[in-house]
């Protein structure tokens, strides 16, 4: 994975990322054969990587809001939801591309 400092990828930089720096081609391979309707099981392994490396969570990331009043965020900006979002364009390229 590209190290990620204070500058934040957005979502395109982040599919190149985990594309060409840190999915293997058995990571890959089992990521295209995954029904889309079960992509959601990702969420807590994948989604996680891509939530923490990528600074999903943080305050300054342009790219996500952080409900900071404690209630259930509904925006598609959440870092929930942003990652998600990766894994779902993940899973469209591996079917687009064969990679």
């Amino acid at each position: 994975m590209q190290e990620v400092n204070k500058t934040y990828l957005n979502k395109e930089e982040i599919l190149n990322d985990l594309l060409n720096n840190f999915l293997n081609d058995k990571d890959k391979l089992y990521i295209k054969e995954t029904p889309k309707d079960r992509l959601v099981f990702f969420h807590n392994n994948l989604g996680r990587d891509i939530r923490n490396h990528y600074k999903l969570w943080e305050e300054n990331n342009p790219n996500t809001d952080i409900n900071r009043f404690g209630h259930v965020d509904s925006s598609p900006n959440h870092p929930d939801d942003f990652s998600f979002d990766i894994i779902q364009e993940l899973w469209l390229a591996l079917q687009v591309d064969n990679q």
